[in-house]
């Protein structure tokens, strides 16, 4: 069986819209993927809040101390705002990252928000970056 010119045209045109319809789907699963970055005071006042979205937050790091999970958290301050950043490492591991953070001025950790409360956000699952990621 052998198609005809409108056969073929239809068939190409069909699998475009199919082409296009999955690049798009993956443009739009990697963009809802992406980070959000914050200031610890935008992100501690913003509603609603990025829940179960990773996001990038800045801040000055006043203390780490251990969580109720055994866990390290290190909470970030601005002018108005708090992130408590959870830190999946061992309280035995602390000083290691209490050295890093040391001296540091601005701090920028990667973690996933978990809820935003009277001006306190918390992140789980958080990791130190080295330096705020470039806009691009």
């Amino acid at each position: 069986m052998t198609m005809t010119g409108g056969q073929r045209f239809a068939t190409a045109v069909v699998t475009g819209l199919v082409a296009v319809l999955a690049l798009t789907a993956l443009t739009d699963s990697f963009t809802a993927r992406s980070a959000l970055n914050f200031c610890v005071d935008d992100l501690s006042t913003r509603s609603p809040a990025p829940i179960d979205r990773e996001v990038i937050v800045t801040g000055s790091c006043v203390v780490t101390m251990p969580s109720d999970r055994g866990q390290v958290v290190v909470v970030l301050c601005g002018g108005v705002g708090r992130a408590d950043c959870h830190f999946e490492i061992p309280v035995a591991d602390r000083s290691r990252l209490e050295r890093r953070l040391a001296g540091a001025g601005d701090v920028v950790i990667r973690g996933r928000c978990e809820r935003v409360t009277a001006g306190i956000a918390v992140l789980r699952d958080c990791q130190l970056l080295d330096s705020p990621p470039s806009a691009e």
